[in-house]
């Protein structure tokens, strides 16, 4: 009889690898556990002289040692095979495809191309042998490559070093902008100039500015002379420092400001739009424009060029800007196919992000998704977000209608092969009004300002005025100072942000222009990530405001803040237990967990086995037994997981949602280490709705008294072509009100015994019963 041995799934570099154990004289050879990893597995294996390098899914490290080392290693119960990083690994797939396609960066017949070294090999040796051949462009540490041009056989011949992890053929690089505050302060669909209400701005209007942060910021340019950026903020400078690195780097003069930009634009067009839609503002202008302010306006910025840092590499760009204070970093750039979709690979530049972002906890990297999302796509390109967007710390963020609840038809989306997101969140990308960085102090009116260029750096704004909530200490009971003041991790951020949001009706793929007629899809899923950016449904403020905030669930209640920013970590199989009491259950409560993990190997978005390294689990269970599964497929109009001890977890992702509606009472939130190979693993957890608030509401007198509690309403309703019908059997009147999806009453009738709510327009709403000051229920209807 013969036996079959089954291994695990085992990728390397994209490419599965069907083959048995194998030990040769190779330098590196690739080891597979036989499951999850735990640590004094690793430890027992370092001691026999092994050295472990960079993960390869699934349970697999990249090591070094000799061969009785290895053999002896194979021994071992827990390790199920040993083979090879042969040359065939180290090449892109389908790059014979993309050779001849114009999508890669070439000069003649010398391609640009990042030969990546394994982490140990001498970078420096390395460069002087690769200069005695070919023309070397630079290096970079982390991750260790070094970019050159040469033909396509020289490069190919390069795999066969044992120092060569991988040779990444370098696509072209673009700006995302070829095809704002209220929306995603609020939740309101208007624009600054139309708003009569300050808490159509709450953020603002609670005195969150941006005071304190400073935006990193990597683009084509920036018009510093413009009254927007050339002024102070406070008592400082807007500007923190200007990055040319065609030039001497840091410290510039100037960088390009743009040219004819609601015409044909020039250079630094693009980079000053951005600029101004995250952070916008400076005393310089006085009361010019007000109302194109940036998101966080009273921010400060580190704007730096060009896209990718040039020749300086980006993780130049990240670190001179983390020097200089930045702690939140907008993208509006990614690799593209041209009209062939965009690589989605996994690359170096992802990589950085994902390492940068590893050792230094409190930033978080933002990027757009891409505008190719209703191309047709090319063999080896996708419509799914681009690279460097790839990575999995960043936020990447999607673009959305201005006046239609819907993700934008050009607008990158979908998952990568392994199931993962490929967007977080959406922001509004349609036309936006922003810097025209061709004037001193001029706004753009072109409707050609549109893209995920646009919306990315909305939510980089968002993601400062959130930092500036921990730092200055709101959490504590809504108001400044009652919290200790707190650096947040990216991870905080990011899972802050995604606690925001609100699913938007149409998410499917559909042609620009179509978008009101696009299907739904429930959440979390690739083309919205969880939905539109609601800072007001995240941050907790006291006193309350008397008006109705914006959320998916008619949140005409507010839920106090709870969160923990993890920093110790877990290992495999640990875990940990919270337990938060919910208070509201008319209100949607959303859990969140996310961590900042350890950088993947190159190409993993192309596998299936994913780019996922450290994988945590995220579990809640109700006061009634529920169970409920991270980013378990939500169901029904309000987009609740469902109640499934048996739901498969993720295994993709690097965030997980939770949506619960209904219940009170006290839940259990688990937060469980599954595989953590590069552990231990911190991680950030924030739960939003339904916690009990800290203060009351406004209007509600401070001396209560017991009364006898009123008899309840027995009624139904029914929906009908003119709106609601309700029939009040006993207990009446109850008043009927309607609220769209923006939070605005469009309907309110009062029936004693039988009537009905007349709704003058076609769409979503939420219709919440009520009696005096009680809420009866909520419930929400499609007007067709």
């Amino acid at each position: 009889m013969m036996w079959m041995v089954v291994y695990p799934p085992l990728w390397i570099n994209g490419y599965a690898v069907e083959e048995d154990s194998r030990i040769t004289d190779g330098k590196y050879h690739v080891l597979q556990f036989g499951g999850p990893i735990l640590p004094r597995q690793k430890e027992e294996l370092k001691k026999l002289g092994l050295r472990f390098y960079g993960y390869y899914p699934k349970f697999a490290f990249v090591v070094s040692g000799d061969g009785g080392a290895l053999k002896e290693a194979l021994s071992k119960p827990y390790v199920v095979r040993i083979v090879p990083i042969d040359a065939k690994y180290k090449l892109p797939k389908f790059l014979n495809e993309k050779l001849n396609s114009g999508c890669l960066q070439r000069e003649g017949d010398l391609y640009r191309a990042r030969v990546v070294l394994f982490s140990d090999e001498d970078l420096a040796r390395v460069e002087n042998l690769l200069r005695k051949r070919f023309k070397v462009v630079h290096s970079n540490v982390a991750p260790p490559y070094v970019e050159v041009l040469a033909t396509a056989e020289e490069l190919v011949g390069l795999t066969r070093l044992d120092e060569v992890q991988f040779v990444e053929f370098m696509h072209h690089r673009k700006l995302w902008n070829d095809r704002k505050a209220v929306n995603h302060q609020s939740g309101l669909w208007a624009d600054l100039a139309e708003i009569t209400d300050p808490t159509d701005t709450i953020v603002w209007a609670k005195g969150i500015h941006g005071e304190g942060q400073i935006l990193g910021h990597n683009d084509d340019g920036l018009n510093a002379d413009h009254c927007f950026f050339s002024g102070n903020v406070g008592t400082q400078s807007k500007i923190v420092d200007l990055c040319d690195y065609e030039a001497s780097g840091c410290g510039a003069s100037s960088l390009p400001p743009g040219t004819n930009c609601d015409g044909s634009p020039g250079t630094g067009c693009h980079g000053s739009h951005t600029a101004g839609t995250a952070v916008g503002w400076s005393d310089a202008a006085g009361t010019s424009n007000v109302e194109y302010r940036g998101m966080a306006y009273m921010a400060r910025i580190v704007s730096q060029s060009p896209l990718g840092g040039g020749s300086s590499g980006f993780g130049t760009v990240l670190s001179d800007a983390y020097e200089r204070g930045a702690r939140v970093h907008t993208n509006s750039w990614g690799y593209t196919c041209f009209a062939g979709c965009a690589p989605t690979d996994y690359n170096t530049d992802a990589q950085t992000i994902d390492n940068f972002m590893w050792n230094n906890r409190d930033m978080l990297v933002v990027f757009a998704a891409g505008n190719h999302g209703d191309d047709r796509c090319q063999r080896g390109c996708y419509s799914s977000a681009s690279d460097p967007g790839t990575a999995k710390n960043d936020l990447t963020v999607g673009a959305m209608g201005r006046d239609v609840d819907a993700k934008m038809g050009w607008s990158a989306y979908g998952i990568y092969a392994s199931g993962r997101f490929s967007v977080d969140v959406l922001a509004i990308g349609d036309t936006t009004y922003s810097v025209d960085g061709s004037t001193t102090c001029g706004i753009t009116t072109s409707s050609r300002w549109m893209g995920t260029s646009m919306a990315t750096p909305s939510a980089a704004g968002s993601a400062l005025l959130i930092r500036q909530y921990y730092r200055e200490g709101w959490y504590g009971d809504g108001t400044e100072g009652s919290g200790a003041s707190i650096t947040p991790s990216g991870a905080l951020l990011k899972a802050s942000i995604l606690a925001s949001a609100v699913p938007v009706a149409h998410d499917n793929d559909v042609e620009f222009g179509s978008e009101f007629s696009a299907g739904d899809s429930p959440v979390p899923n690739g083309n919205e990530g969880v939905g539109r950016i609601v800072l007001d449904n995240f941050m907790y403020f006291c006193p309350e405001d008397a008006w109705e905030t914006a959320t998916d669930s008619a949140d005409i209640r507010k839920s106090s803040l709870w969160f923990v920013d993890n920093t110790t970590g877990l290992n495999t199989g640990d875990s940990v237990v919270y337990s938060i009491d919910i208070t509201n259950p008319h209100m949607i409560t959303r859990f969140v967990l996310t961590w900042t993990d350890y950088p993947a190997s190159l190409d993993c978005a192309t596998s299936t086995g994913g780019c996922l390294v450290n994988d945590l689990d995220l579990v809640v269970r109700g006061p009634g037994g529920e169970v409920f599964v991270g980013n378990n497929t939500t169901t029904g109009t309000d987009n609740l997981t469902p109640d499934d001890a048996t739901a498969s977890p993720d295994r993709a992702n690097t965030w997980e949602i939770v949506r619960v509606s209904g219940i009170s009472g006290t839940f259990n939130v688990v937060v469980k280490g599954y595989n953590v190979p590069q552990g231990p693993q911190p991680f950030a957890l924030v739960v939003s709705g339904g916690v009990e608030p800290t203060c009351r509401p406004l209007g509600q007198d401070d001396d209560l008294s017991v009364e006898e509690a009123p008899i309840r309403a027995r009624y139904s309703l029914r929906l009908t072509s003119e709106g609601v019908e309700a029939d009040v059997v006993s207990g009446g009147p109850i008043t009927l009100t309607a609220y769209d999806v923006s939070g605005r009453v469009m309907a309110r009738a009062l029936i004693s015994e039988r009537g009905t709510m007349r709704i003058p327009r076609k769409g979503i709403y939420m219709v919440v019963v009520s009696q005096g000051d009680r809420i009866l229920e909520m419930r929400r209807y499609v007007i067709r």
